[in-house]
């Protein structure tokens, strides 16, 4: 376990109260998602914690995701409040002001260019994430992905494909698309990795 940020101490899970009031629930695929994030990035914002009631204040999902990962202490960040009012409004608000963003998934897309084929997208946090390359399909055509496919069989000599990486929550997801896509799955080289056209 790394730890970049800020913190007042190192507490045991054990230690840390969960805060009844807090109104944000964490599936069982996020805790996962944000664990491989925890190890990818180690700690950059600690859990906070209120002198007043003890309790967690921000950082629920990340206190689960440390247990995921067997970690035995986490950093705190101890803050004072000076109501119980001020105390619930930082635990609600905390989450639901982040709820107020929109991210611009078109330039994410763009901006992956950049970070190279072995960028693993999940550490982006983003669920559901869909990779367009449809801006992209003059530059593959023209060559530059498609080298790599030169003499595999499943590829006819003379037809230009373009590569695409979907992602998709759960196996359902992805059978829905393909139906409601009408793509035809070509092969299947393993479960997560298929030829398709359309």
């Amino acid at each position: 376990m790394i730890v970049h940020c800020l913190h007042d101490a190192l507490v045991s899970v054990k230690e840390l109260k969960p805060n009844p009031l807090n109104r944000n629930s964490h599936p069982k695929d996020q805790i996962e998602r944000l664990a491989k994030i925890l190890e990818y990035q180690g700690w950059r914002y600690p859990i906070k914690v209120s002198k007043r009631s003890g309790l967690i204040t921000s950082g629920h999902g990340r206190l689960e995701a440390a247990k995921l990962l067997k970690w035995k202490e986490v950093p705190v960040s101890f803050q004072d409040y000076d109501s119980e009012e001020q105390e619930y409004a930082d635990t609600v608000s905390d989450n639901s002001i982040a709820s107020w963003s929109e991210l611009d998934l078109s330039g994410i897309n763009s901006d992956l260019t950049d970070l190279g084929p072995d960028f693993d997208i999940d550490l982006l946090g983003i669920n559901n994430f869909t990779l367009d390359a449809s801006e992209k399909i003059e530059e593959v055509n023209q060559g530059s992905e498609l080298s790599e496919w030169v003499g595999m069989p499943e590829f006819k000599e003379g037809e230009n494909y373009i590569k695409l990486t979907y992602i998709f929550g759960s196996a359902a997801n992805r059978d829905q698309f393909i139906k409601e896509n009408e793509i035809k799955v070509d092969m299947k080289r393993n479960d997560n990795n298929w030829i398709c056209y359309k």
